[in-house]
């Protein structure tokens, strides 16, 4: 991961944290920006090479370019209230990024005749289309997917651990706690206040459901899990957790 220290004590030298000059760069400073993505397209070669495992050149990247182009978003979409590290949020927008464009250029290839195929570089088919391959991508999607689950359980002031400690011990309440999860990320409302306020709209929710408050908060850490399994963007996490929450 890239030097976080380097990076805030080399902001801090200019009289600016990260964060100020994301303010800066987002209330329209060009010139700020253009030198910002100057200053660490190291942090951008670095991520672009560990997702796909070898070292990446500035020139002639398609790889590369889609790395810039992801960094250049993450400046413009990142949030200090709902993300606390720059660096971090636009690790994970480079690396949705190019997953993104390497399982359509591998959808792009199958479909191609074999004429082709021949016609190209044959590493790139032995790279990307490998079984072997495929299944190291898919297990870092996982890994970045737990990460950022882990980073949004922290926002609530819960453990990832509490998902399965406090997991509902009884198959009635495992059940009821699902449904009730379910309904609320459902509900657009009960879901941003559930979002806002970092914890279960306990009135509001009572209004749509009738259940016993002390079981609601009983299991008040699991519920706001599932509630962000379901919310968000975690497919395989869903997948992976349905051996602990029966059928999400």
């Amino acid at each position: 991961m890239f030097n976080i220290l380097f990076t805030k004590k080399d902001a801090a030298e200019k009289g600016h944290t990260v964060n100020d000059l994301i303010r800066i760069i987002q209330d329209g400073n060009k010139e700020q920006k253009e030198k910002f993505i100057n200053d660490y397209k190291p942090f951008i070669i670095k991520t672009v090479s560990k997702t796909l495992g070898r070292y990446v050149e500035i020139e002639n990247s398609e790889e590369y370019s889609i790395g810039l182009s992801a960094f250049n978003e993450s400046i413009d979409c990142f949030d200090e209230e709902k993300n606390r590290n720059f660096f971090n949020f636009s690790e994970q927008v480079i690396r949705r990024k190019l997953y993104t464009h390497l399982n359509l250029r591998k959808k792009e290839l199958n479909t191609l005749p074999f004429s082709y195929l021949e016609e190209t570089d044959v590493n790139f088919e032995n790279r990307y289309l490998s079984d072997n391959y495929n299944q190291a991508l898919h297990q870092i999607e996982i890994k970045d997917q737990y990460t950022l689950f882990e980073q949004r359980l922290s926002e609530f002031g819960i453990c990832f651990e509490d998902l399965v400690l406090q997991r509902p011990k009884h198959k009635d309440s495992l059940k009821q706690s699902i449904k009730i999860a379910k309904l609320i990320t459902e509900d657009v409302d009960l879901y941003k206040k559930l979002l806002t306020k970092k914890t279960i709209p306990m009135t509001d929710l009572l209004k749509k459901i009738k259940v016993n408050h002390k079981a609601i908060e009983n299991n008040r850490k699991f519920i706001i899990s599932v509630c962000l399994i379901l919310g968000e963007e975690f497919e395989d996490i869903r997948e992976h957790i349905n051996e602990y929450v029966v059928s999400i």
